[in-house]
């Protein structure tokens, strides 16, 4: 009776370590999703940007599920996604699915936006719309468009103000408008002598009277030659005046649209930098280098922000107790 009762009570004991082995198996190796029930059902895509099958599906930070399966449509050239989520997670027809990388370097993922608490719940079985992912490499080419045009424009800046200087303030123009003004002083100072001289000549004589009036008359005609000389020069350069004016008003006006354009969060440049979630993804990175370093970098979330993830139902292991 005794060898029979230790013999009960080893197996006992080996069977409670199984069960404890199997449990720290399903925990650990992540293994309770083929046991835990699901429901599935599709979100259609335009582009989900080589997401993998087994993806996890996030919502509210939590995980929730994973992919299925992916089909493509080629009638419609869409994509569809085949999501399970665990029964119990109940997700409305008129949340938001997108897919997003696990911060700046980590794998693609579903993310699941909830919206209102009173729209339908999805059944299995049921299709909805997803939001396609931003193309991190459509933001760089969008990016290099914009740097080029912000470059055509300074370009064009830069050449008109070369232009306005090269023909507008050169030497040669600078020097003839000197001379211009120098002659019209001169001018004025002799018309002011012709004028005391004219006084005294009338003075004393009325016999020269005549020739006083022709020199009055000669030098209003040099005056007028050079107000005519100085009126030429502006207009010969009229047109490349107004052209190089023209030019930094198109181009102003150009940069200010962009920059506008950029601030109130319009295209792909300014989605992400008025996106909450590119900074704090960004702000991950740099805390998550700075605690790991490059080459043992881990994506670990932020103080906070760690959520645990609902306990899916446990699968029951019973176990028959018997003598060995």
């Amino acid at each position: 009776m005794d060898r029979k009762g230790k013999e009960v009570w080893v197996g006992l004991f080996v069977l409670a370590g199984i069960v404890v082995v199997c449990a720290m198996v399903l925990h650990f190796g992540n293994l309770r999703e083929r046991f835990a029930k699901m429901y599935e059902f599709n979100v259609r895509f335009q582009n989900v940007g080589q997401i993998a099958r087994s993806a996890p599906v996030i919502m509210s930070g939590v995980h929730v599920g994973k992919v299925r399966d992916i089909t493509l449509e080629r009638r419609e050239g869409t994509v569809l996604l085949t999501l399970a989520v665990w029964e119990g997670i109940q997700i409305r027809n008129d949340a938001e699915f997108t897919i997003k990388q696990a911060g700046l370097l980590g794998d693609l993922q579903v993310l699941v936006i909830p919206k209102s608490n009173d729209a339908p719940l999805i059944q299995p079985g049921n299709t909805v719309e997803g939001r396609n992912p931003t193309d991190i490499q459509d933001t760089l080419e969008e990016a290099a468009r914009i740097v080029t045009t912000i470059k055509t424009a300074a370009d064009n800046l830069e050449s008109a103000t070369r232009k306005l200087d090269r023909q507008v303030m050169n030497e040669q123009t600078l020097a003839e408008l000197r001379s211009a003004i120098s002659n019209v002083n001169v001018v004025s100072s002799n018309a002011s002598y012709l004028v005391g001289d004219l006084r005294g000549l009338v003075e004393k004589t009325s016999g020269g009277i005549d020739g006083t009036l022709a020199n009055l008359n000669q030098f209003s005609t040099n005056l007028s030659l050079a107000s005519s000389k100085a009126l030429g020069i502006v207009e010969a350069n009229e047109a490349d005046i107004r052209s190089a004016v023209q030019n930094i008003k198109t181009s102003s006006e150009h940069l200010n649209t962009m920059l506008a354009n950029v601030e109130s969060g319009k295209g792909t440049i300014g989605k992400l930098l008025t996106d909450e979630s590119f900074h704090q993804e960004l702000k991950r990175l740099i805390v998550n280098l700075r605690r790991f370093g490059v080459l043992k970098y881990k994506d670990k979330p932020l103080p906070g922000e760690e959520t645990e993830p609902p306990a899916p139902p446990q699968s029951k292991v019973r176990g028959k107790p018997g003598g060995l």
